[in-house]
């Protein structure tokens, strides 16, 4: 049976009209492994991805993805990675390349898809409004999630029992929209999910909030409980204006901890984005539903002490959730 979505979808808060059912048990294929051997700079030093293009079967469309591996024949844990709002291309917040480098040299396969440049956003939806928004909006990129998880389980020397979901920012939102829907009928399934600056005010299964100032502003009330189909971590810096943590903290404290452990983790004095490679700036034009009384307007930018604290509770959740499976 089709899921079915919230009529309402936010990218970073925005609303946009959606397709009304979506069917998360694609099948998809490896329509093209090792098209191109590229290097992904990260400050000084370059990460080999290979980049591979990813189809649902019965599909003329096609999105790439790229995927690292370590050295060894395996079979290794993985993890998927949904990139922020600034995409893959150039303007790209840096922060997939960080995580893929790090989970690379802890020993997970690594694939991100690109949700955005074959489908007219290759400079991202950070400062977007539109219509057209609904083609990269959470529905599009649950479906990429599970394109993702597909292909890496058919890959040989990864574990599919041991693959799990990690969003940053747009992408952690699709990640608790992931973590938060029934388990697949079908097909692999995520083991754990990880979600780093999430808006956790978006509706999701069973949860919701309603907002100040109708649909721009702080979240005021809040309904149900979010109930994780795998255990789920959240971090956020306190200081994050674009996605307030005090929303994260009000959806753990309502979670359903009758089902999966979901935790979270705030770091003092970080902003959104704090696992980027972006110098800290407030931009006027930034869409903050989330939390600006007139729709726009956040802070993001790197903050060191704590990208170091979230690597640390980042590994060791997956450590505890992934390798000891």
């Amino acid at each position: 049976m089709p899921l079915r979505a919230n009529r309402v979808d936010r990218v970073h808060g925005h609303n946009l009209s959606i397709l009304q059912f979506i069917q998360p048990t694609f099948f998809l294929f490896l329509v093209a492994a090792a098209i191109a051997p590229v290097a992904l700079l990260i400050g000084c030093d370059a990460l080999a991805q290979t980049s591979i293009s990813i189809s649902p079967r019965g599909s003329q469309s096609a999105f790439p993805g790229m995927l690292t591996k370590p050295p060894g024949e395996g079979p290794f844990p993985a993890v998927v990675i949904m990139h922020d709002c600034t995409g893959l291309g150039a303007p790209s917040s840096g922060a997939p390349a960080r995580w893929a480098e790090t989970l690379l040299a802890a020993g997970y396969v690594v694939l991100t898809p690109d949700s955005y440049s074959t489908r007219g956003f290759a400079d991202g939806i950070c400062n977007a409004i539109g219509p057209q928004l609904w083609l990269v909006g959470n529905p599009a990129r649950v479906s990429d999630a599970f394109a993702a998880i597909d292909v890496l389980a058919q890959l040989p020397y990864v574990n599919p029992q041991q693959i799990a979901l990690l969003g940053s920012a747009a992408g952690a939102t699709t990640t608790l929209m992931v973590i938060g829907l029934e388990r697949r009928p079908r097909g692999p399934r995520f083991a754990a999910g990880i979600a780093l600056h999430p808006s956790c005010a978006n509706p999701y299964r069973g949860w919701s909030m309603n907002r100040r100032y109708g649909n721009f502003g702080p979240a005021s009330h809040q309904f149900g409980s979010y109930t994780p189909n795998a255990p789920a971590l959240i971090l956020v810096g306190e200081k994050d204006d674009w996605t307030p943590a005090d929303d994260c903290k009000r959806l753990v404290a309502a979670s359903d901890k009758t089902s999966y452990q979901i935790e979270l983790k705030t770091y003092a004095g970080a902003p959104h984005l704090f696992d980027s490679t972006l110098p800290v700036s407030f931009d006027e034009k930034r869409v903050n539903f989330n939390n600006a009384r007139n729709g726009q307007g956040a802070t993001a930018g790197a903050d060191a002490v704590a990208w170091s604290a979230a690597v640390k509770d980042v590994t060791a959740f997956l450590a505890k959730y992934l390798k000891s499976r």
